[in-house]
């Protein structure tokens, strides 16, 4: 009876070392093929697809570009380069090696120059590259010193953030590809044309428009409820009429040039209209007109003493309205606390002052007919983009 118990606990001990050796092997498979599946791409890597095919200048795999894509932008890279001179090479990796290379724009710089894109003579060469890693998407240009007058940094940098990126953020990589290629043609033909952002230019300004818009709308509301509220803290007609004041010179400047389509109205249908109904308050206490009475320029201080208080005075002003039918003056005595610091003299003292200064994959694409680069080199313009 001893020895078949013996017997059952070395079976249960055999079994469950087959079963803990079983579950290591499997976790020890799935480790390993995760590490296989981690690429970390450099630059001999990237397949060079115009060395296996004149006609092909995008380096994608197909789970990246969908075929129609792919073949739109190698025939508009390659009217580019027949037309204009200019070598364009497209290359969408899903990462690279950043223990080797310091950024996305490292690795395109020496991709370029090891691949040569553009002229050796004229280094009209631009290089695409497109990198989707998980969390760290970047789209990046490179341009060889022949092109760096025409896509400058600032063109570059405009081509990825307002045609290009709705569709990255997106994650549709072959139209952003694709439009952002046709853009760059389009300024190659011309570096003036203006169309070529006119769409992008007028989805950002709507939206700055509307901000603009709202915000004019605050500030002139704010503004207008508390002139109000001092306007009609007068005592009477007259006394409102005197503490209406007009819009001071630099603000109502500010507002036309930051808001014109708001100031307009408001000044037409809101501001005429109170200033019209504060002036037909005013009736001549002499041959009772309404609407005659108008303002004389300036006031007259009747008394200015001090109080108890420091610095705080009590002030009297006078304001004269004159009828401008049958000349009858109306004055109106408003007194004032008024806040008055006496005058200080400084003494700067001396002030000086000085200046500082301070392998391929048979799902990329191959065949027989063969092309080449013409040995360019970078220039080290171009811009990138995180998105």
């Amino acid at each position: 009876m001893k020895s078949a118990t013996n017997y059952i606990v070395k079976k249960s001990f055999v079994s469950l070392f087959l079963i803990l050796g079983l579950v290591c092997s499997i976790v020890g498979q799935k480790s390993f093929a995760s590490k296989d599946v981690v690429r970390r791409y450099r630059v001999e890597d990237v397949p060079n697809v115009q060395l296996q095919n004149a006609t092909r200048y995008l380096s994608a795999h197909k789970s990246f570009i969908a075929e129609a894509h792919r073949v739109a932008i190698d025939s508009i890279a390659a009217a580019i380069r027949d037309t204009l001179d200019v070598e364009v090479s497209l290359v969408v990796l899903p990462n690279f090696d950043n223990s080797k290379y310091s950024s996305a724009r490292d690795f395109a710089n020496q991709l370029f120059n090891t691949w040569g894109i553009g002229n050796k003579e004229t280094n009209r060469g631009l290089l695409i590259l497109l990198i989707l890693e998980e969390d760290d998407r970047e789209i990046v240009f490179e341009t060889g010193y022949g092109l760096e007058g025409i896509l400058t940094d600032a063109i570059c940098k405009r081509i990825q953030t307002q045609i290009m990126l709705p569709y990255l953020t997106e994650a549709k990589y072959g139209e952003a590809l694709e439009e952002g290629l046709k853009a760059v043609q389009k300024l190659l033909v011309d570096p003036n044309n203006k169309e070529v952002f006119r769409n992008s230019d007028e989805e950002y300004l709507l939206p700055v428009f509307i901000f603009l818009t709202l915000l004019g709308v605050v500030l002139i509301t704010f503004r207008h409820f508390r002139r109000r509220r001092e306007v009609n803290s007068g005592k009477n007609a007259f006394q409102r009429r005197i503490n209406y004041e007009p819009f001071d010179r630099d603000a109502l400047a500010a507002y036309f040039f930051f808001f014109p389509h708001v100031i307009i109205p408001y000044l037409l249908f809101v501001i005429i209209p109170w200033r019209i109904s504060l002036r037909r308050g005013l009736i001549c206490e002499s041959c009772q007109s309404r609407g005659k009475m108008k303002r004389d320029k300036g006031l007259k201080v009747i008394s200015s003493e001090p109080t108890t208080e420091k610095y705080i005075f009590i002030r009297t002003e006078r304001y004269t309205f004159t009828c401008k039918k049958c000349g009858y003056q109306h004055f109106e005595d408003i007194t004032y606390r008024i806040l008055q610091y006496p005058e200080r003299v400084i003494d700067w003292g001396d002030s000086s002052s000085s200046d500082s200064s301070s392998s391929s994959d048979s799902s990329w694409s191959s065949s027989s007919d063969s092309g080449s680069w013409g040995g360019g080199s970078s220039g080290g313009g171009g811009a990138s983009t995180k998105f």
